[in-house]
């Protein structure tokens, strides 16, 4: 049995940004991929006040009104460590996109050379402790699906998702 409007749905309005170049949520992002699946998964979710978005490699559920003041508060809390671990990583790669690979072992070596960025990420996530930093950098990264990890015996390289995609224009327009 395949992928459909259930399973989708599952995941989507979970917050989770779906990216065609995932392994974890690929069949998802192919089933969007197909014209009359977008459309029909859209015009469904769009009953119960939802919209679907697909950009960029991409797809994503929103609700159909803007947020309140309020609600724009808590999504950016939500994903503020999201939104300030892209950040320590953009400026030590800031030619990162999708579809690209970045090592912890080339993250620990450029990190290491910027101790203004140092500074930054202990204040962000209150810890001094650079092993325990780059962890929850990458940890928070893949959690909201902007990094996923490669399957390789020295656990050091991670695919950069579509997804960032969407972070960096929220980043951008703030």
């Amino acid at each position: 049995m395949g992928i459909g409007a259930k399973e989708c749905f599952s995941v989507l309005s979970s917050g989770i940004i779906v990216s065609i170049n995932s392994k974890e949520n690929r069949e998802i992002a192919h089933f969007l991929s197909i014209e009359d699946n977008f459309s029909e998964f859209d015009e469904t979710v769009s009953k119960i006040g939802f919209k679907l978005f697909g950009e960029n490699g991409y797809f994503y559920m929103s609700r159909q009104e803007n947020l309140s003041g309020v609600e724009l508060d808590r999504f950016i809390d939500r994903h503020r460590k999201v939104f300030q671990s892209l950040s320590v990583l953009k400026k030590l790669f800031p030619s990162l996109n999708q579809s690209q690979t970045v090592k912890k072992s080339d993250f620990t070596a450029k990190y290491k050379e910027n101790e203004d960025l140092q500074k930054m990420a202990e204040k962000i996530f209150k810890e001094s402790d650079f092993e325990n930093i780059k962890e929850n950098i990458f940890k928070v990264l893949q959690k909201g699906g902007v990094l996923e990890q490669i399957a390789n015996t020295q656990k050091d390289e991670y695919q950069v998702l579509n997804s960032i995609k969407y972070y960096m224009n929220i980043l951008e327009r703030i």
